[in-house]
């Protein structure tokens, strides 16, 4: 519905806001596989960008 996808680390509680390299929106695939796997926990990979107390992941990969 256009809203962004969050990640919680479970290890730090921290949350990251996910999105992806071209147009700030993660990808079809990765967007597709996250909504899929949302209850379970997943490995992503990506790059991390942070400003004071916000948090962006650049989405590359997904794993179970």
């Amino acid at each position: 519905m256009g809203n962004p996808i969050a990640l919680l680390d479970e290890a730090t509680n921290q949350t990251y806001v996910l999105a992806g390299r071209t147009d700030y929106q993660v990808t079809h695939d990765i967007r597709d596989e996250l909504i899929k796997r949302m209850n379970e926990t997943v490995t992503v990979t990506g790059t991390l960008l942070k400003k004071d107390n916000a948090q962006l992941l650049y989405v590359t990969t997904v794993e179970k």
